[in-house]
């Protein structure tokens, strides 16, 4: 008997009837697996107090401050930001794209954590137990400072037990075993859609399912085009929550079902599927449900689908149900939507991973998972600190929160040093700290390259004043370094550097310069966790070349794991394809990402005026990262088609920046396959990266990378040649492939299958 459908042997007048047949109520039916949808038309249903609450202002704030909306006409509203922010869906059904071209669309497209600051849950409790019980918690250092939490540590609602702040308890609040569970979930289907099968499907999770009065988490629908059906999944952490998960998936039909009802003129051959998974594969032998996942290792989507197949009685042919498909992802994506700040758009997921980033940033969290366990109260109260790791590890930020420190505990004067006088970080600062009198904000050449070059009894610094350095450049070698920063220490009252630069000519032994630092009583805590970046973009970054690795801060590359960290991914894309030229490669970039962006084009030999991308690239405005006030200028203001554009060799202008939302333009050498990137470039980048590749040209026989990496690029090689009007490598003359060595065979291989990417 189908779920609304009246009883079919019930009789009012007859009692005796009555008992023999029951009245079979909603919350008696089996939900679990597959159901056929019959379908009534009937509007969606969404009462006028939550249209009012919920859908206009989800409306107002996708609109973003660029776009006004007739408040009564929400209809249009929700067509005009289903066709900007969702344009693929009517793509398929206007027939551009094809069912089999149509990817699978995850929504929102990263998982969005409830416990953003935890780094790695397994170590969670004890690391929190530890802190709490932290030697040294003393009430003599809490009235000799003053600490308040950042602003990220109270949006997380750190707290503060035996003088030591310490995050959150998510394991008592059952969080985090909540949240592994529907991690675990979330990668299993990336997995499966975008790996495996790639089917026209749309993914949404975490749910808020609007209807009538309410709305009702889900943890996750799949509305799949492909194969016919949409699937409700609930996670649950243990078998002991089946029960739960089964009300759940009730109202989960009940809802879809109304879904479906609003459609005109829908079909009765999709299928409703009811999936229960438990992360602890605790349900035992006599649970034998087929739509019930017993752990991750039997987590089969495949299998499962297969069932589902059978349950069909006719044939299902998608082209058929395009339309039906498009119009129930609208719905469910902003009727259906009971949150009304829904990260819905790419644009409102990138602002919620940058929040995301923020919280695991806060300085708070970076000294609670650095191996030495110290409390950022005790931190903060040590006079003398080197800060090493890789890029993004938050040297800055904690430079920024010993400032903001010191002045809360009465200094009158911070001197602030970037060591690179065309750093772009002094700008940056100077709109963090807004005029802050009590800061000095200075840039220094090399301030640690000569021991006689830099005295900071020369900027009026006294024996009582604090100095922070940060971008402090290694210039030569660490014995130097180690000399200068002695000589710092002995004339100022507190002493706070971050290291932004090591020569990769010299031989740098970290351990051993550890154990001098001891000497000198600087603490040196080991920051090995990329909280700025993505992980997906620091993987990027960790790609490169063992050479490249070596360069600048590449010497901590290798304590960097971002696949052991709970930090969101971001969101990374390559472009698929390879350009001709930089112009070509940027407007691809801006087709994909049309957004607000940082523009980083790197390996130029020329270049380009701002008024000259703009000619090239109608529609959007360009400011030259170079001239003073356009960091301040890009960052203050709202419009969508302003880029901020970083190009040629300037390195060191971006150590320390960061920006939300990037291109990445690099070369990539077709000869050899090399991309020519920079870490440091690529890790300016937060949230969003998308790199975006171009020929390299100034080199008729292949890159300055070629011959270090063993191709020898010239006229000597025996029996292949370069091509350089077809771009591809050619068989001499003469000689048969059988006498080509296996690295001229991988040479012409690679070669080949980038200039099938080159667009013409």
């Amino acid at each position: 008997m189908y779920l609304h459908s009246p009883a079919i042997f019930y009789n009012m007048a007859s009692k005796k009837l009555r008992r023999k047949h029951p009245v079979a109520r909603i919350e008696d039916q089996e939900v679990i697996g597959p159901f056929p949808i019959v379908a009534k038309f009937k509007e969606y249903f969404v009462c006028d107090g939550n249209r009012e609450k919920i859908t206009k202002n989800l409306i107002k704030w996708l609109m973003g401050n660029n776009v006004s909306f007739d408040p009564e006409q929400i209809k249009e509203a929700i067509d005009f930001l289903f066709a900007r922010d969702h344009p693929v869906f009517l793509q398929l059904l206007e027939g551009k794209i094809t069912i089999e071209e149509f990817v699978p669309i995850f929504v929102p497209l990263v998982f969005f954590s409830q416990a953003a600051d935890v780094l790695n849950p397994d170590e969670f409790s004890t690391r929190r137990k530890q802190a709490a019980q932290s030697p040294g918690s003393d009430q003599g250092l809490m009235q000799r400072i003053t600490y308040q939490f950042s602003r990220m540590a109270n949006a997380l609602k750190w707290t503060i037990i035996n003088s030591i702040p310490v995050p959150r308890d998510y394991v008592s609040a059952g969080t985090l075993q909540g949240e592994v569970a529907e991690r675990n979930v979330f990668r299993a289907l990336q997995e499966y859609f975008d790996r495996m099968v790639k089917d026209a499907c749309l993914i949404l999770h975490s749910h808020s399912f609007l209807y009538n009065q309410n709305f009702k988490e889900k943890d996750f629908i799949i509305l799949n085009l492909t194969k016919g059906y949409i699937m409700v999944i609930e996670v649950k952490a243990s078998f002991k929550y089946f029960a739960k998960a089964k009300e759940q998936l009730r109202d989960s039909k009940e809802r879809v079902e109304a879904v479906f009802n609003s459609v005109e003129n829908m079909s009765d051959e999709w299928l409703y599927v009811g999936l229960c998974y438990i992360d602890a594969g605790d349900c035992g032998s006599t649970m034998t449900n087929d739509f019930v996942i017993n752990g991750i290792q039997q987590f089969d989507l495949l299998s499962i689908e297969l069932k589902v197949a059978q349950r069909r009685t006719q044939q299902w042919i998608p082209d058929q149900h395009k339309k039906e498909f498009v119009s129930v992802a609208k719905i469910l994506l902003f009727e259906a939507q009971g949150h009304p700040q829904a990260p819905l758009s790419r644009a409102k997921q990138i602002e919620k991973i940058d929040e995301d980033l923020d919280q695991a940033s806060a300085p708070e969290n970076i000294f609670f998972w650095t191996p030495e366990q110290l409390s950022i109260v005790h931190a903060m109260d040590k006079n003398f600190m080197l800060l090493m790791g890789y890029y993004g590890c938050g040297k800055t930020v904690l430079l920024i929160e010993r400032a903001e420190y010191l002045l809360r505990n009465g200094c009158k004067k911070v001197h602030f040093f970037i060591d690179y006088e065309d750093s772009g970080l002094v700008e940056s600062l100077k709109l963090r700290f807004n005029d802050e009198k009590r800061v000095s904000i200075k840039t220094a050449q090399w301030m640690f390259c000569d021991i006689s070059n830099y005295d900071l009894f020369k900027e009026g610094i006294g024996p009582k004043d604090h100095v922070i350095i940060d971008e402090a450049g290694m210039w030569k070698t660490s014995d130097e370094f180690l000399s200068n920063l002695k000589k710092f220490q002995a004339q100022v009252s507190s002493l706070w550097v971050a290291l932004g630069f090591v020569n990769n000519t010299h031989n740098f032994d970290e351990p051993a310069f550890r154990e001098r630092l001891k000497e000198f009583n600087f603490y040196c805590p080991t920051l090995k966790h990329c909280l700025r970046n993505g992980q997906a973009i620091v993987q990027e970054a960790l790609s490169n070349t063992d050479n490249q690795k070596m360069a600048f801060l590449g010497y901590f590359s290798n304590q960097v794991n971002p696949n052991k960290s709970w930090v969101s991914p971001g969101l990374f894309h390559k472009m698929p394809l390879i350009y001709q030229d930089q112009i070509q490669a940027l407007k691809a970039a801006l087709d994909y990402n049309n957004h607000k962006s940082f523009i980083c084009i790197d390996g130029t030999t020329e270049t380009f005026t701002m008024s000259a991308l703009e000619n090239a690239i109608p529609n959007n405005t360009f400011l030259d990262f170079q001239n003073k006030g356009a960091l301040t200028e890009w960052h203050n203001s709202k419009k969508e088609n302003l880029h901020l554009v970083s190009q040629k060799d300037q390195l060191s202008d971006l150590s320390g920046l960061e920006f939300k939302t990037m291109i990445y333009l690099c070369q990539v050498c077709l000869i050899c396959g090399l991309e020519v990137k920079n870490s440091l470039f690529i890790t300016r980048a937060k949230a969003s990266l998308v790199m975006a590749r171009y020929v390299r040209k100034g080199y008729a026989l292949g890159c300055a990378s070629c011959i270090p990496r063993g191709i020898p690029m010239d006229k000597k090689r025996m029996n292949i040649v370069w091509n350089e009007e077809s771009k591809n490598w050619e068989i001499k003359q003469g000689i048969s492939e059988n006498e080509l060595s296996q690295e001229d065979v991988e040479i012409m291989k690679r070669s080949s299958n980038l200039t099938t990417l080159l667009v013409k």
